[in-house]
């Protein structure tokens, strides 16, 4: 090939693509590669002593400060919640699920543990049994030393939604002169136009706009940055009402007034605490095929992960 170089970015082989590489290209011309757990990082250092920033950073992006910045998806409803402040926590499931009962009798007990001198990682054991420890009580799969979260306090998580770019030359306020908004140059695989981003939770009604899915959100378009404030893990049926409404669930309410009365003016009763609101939207995001194990019934343990709203940081602005 002659002169070629290679920087992996989370190949998951740990180390696969690299070796291959070098096996056609030469000793040395895999310059640099990036992996999220310890156990590939490890391996990928000791394979490829010349590789250099074998590391969790290179795949995540760090902003100023040392925080990692990271990509974390919500729905419509959930985006809207964001917006109206009354959604600063979210739950997501722990992959792999824990060992159902603690070794030492009833339910683990997780606390955080940072107990490699100098890790960047929150790790979570159980207090009475050590589950998630490497040691004798070490159950989960080879190469996992403790049970990691997604995101670790300080975190900043920058959020994918549903999205669209309207170029201005498409754009009939453009056209009138009376455009109120800041216009950017937006890069995509077939085209470079000057426009705006729009997002499918500033339309409540339906449109002919034809959307994104949020997953192939480019980190440009992000509008909504979060900071991770604290992460801990248990089991999904220990949340409580209040935590509930932390989620952006909301309780059920009935009118019984008449039909020509306005929804602003309505006298609401609540019937239905926001658990149940929480419940159903729980289901809504888990496959059926999933649901034996993740659904609300399986009370499966989950991340319990705050947050609060926060400015673009510097290395989202620099990209």
């Amino acid at each position: 090939m002659g002169n070629s170089y290679l920087g992996s970015k989370c190949d998951n082989d740990i180390g696969g693509f690299p070796l291959i590489w070098e096996r056609i290209n030469g000793q040395g011309t895999c310059l640099w590669a990036s992996e999220i757990e310890e156990f590939p990082i490890a391996v990928t250092k000791k394979r490829f002593l010349e590789i250099k920033g074998v590391s969790e950073d290179a795949a995540a992006g760090v902003a100023e400060g040392g925080m990692t910045v990271k990509p974390i998806l919500f729905n419509t409803d959930m985006i809207r919640a964001i917006l109206d402040g009354r959604k600063t926590c979210t739950r997501r499931v722990v992959k792999p699920q824990p060992c159902v009962e603690c070794m030492n009798g009833g339910q683990h007990e997780f606390i955080r543990d940072d107990f490699i001198e100098g890790s960047r990682f929150t790790g979570f054991v159980c207090r009475k049994c050590g589950y998630g420890v490497c040691g004798p009580h070490f159950t989960l799969p080879i190469g996992t030393s403790w049970i990691r979260p997604p995101y670790r306090p300080g975190d900043i998580l920058y959020v994918r939604e549903t999205w669209q770019f309207i170029p201005c030359i498409d754009c009939g306020q453009y056209a009138w002169g009376r455009c109120d908004y800041n216009a950017v140059i937006y890069e995509d695989k077939d085209s470079v136009s000057e426009g705006c981003f729009v997002y499918r939770a500033d339309y409540p009604e339906r449109e002919r706009i034809v959307w994104h899915p949020s997953i192939h959100m480019p980190k440009e378009a992000a509008r909504l940055f979060l900071r991770v404030t604290d992460v801990r893990v248990e089991r999904l049926q220990d949340i409580t009402g209040g935590q509930a409404r932390a989620e952006g669930a909301e309780p059920f309410c009935l009118s019984t007034d008449g039909e020509n009365v306005p929804d602003s003016e309505r006298t609401w009763h609540e019937v239905g605490p926001a658990l149940w609101d929480f419940i159903h939207i729980w289901n809504s995001t888990i496959k059926p095929a999933d649901r034996d194990q993740y659904g609300w019934d399986a009370n499966p343990w989950v991340w319990v992960i705050e947050f609060e709203r926060c400015e673009k940081p510097e290395e989202a602005n620099s990209e």
